[in-house]
């Protein structure tokens, strides 16, 4: 009985963690379109933004080497920051 309580809890747990890395990579791509129609509206504006492709490029770099995770935060957190 036991040992089926910690199974339930822990596949609890593990379900609740897939969820959660899911809505974040989700949230994380969802990001990507309107940064870019954010850029295109400044653009249009007049506004130069050669530093906006400069860190989506690294960001894409990030990706290309399998380093998911640091790309995810610097997209998070913001790629203007």
């Amino acid at each position: 009985m036991r040992r089926r309580h910690i199974f339930s809890v822990l596949s609890g747990l593990i379900v609740i963690l897939l969820f959660a890395s899911g809505f974040y990579v989700y949230r994380s791509f969802s990001l990507v379109p309107k940064m870019f129609r954010l850029n295109n509206q400044l653009v249009t504006e007049g506004y130069y933004m050669g530093e906006f492709e400069f860190k989506m490029l690294g960001l894409v770099y990030y990706l290309d080497k399998g380093q998911y995770i640091t790309a995810f935060s610097k997209l998070n957190r913001g790629i203007y920051g």
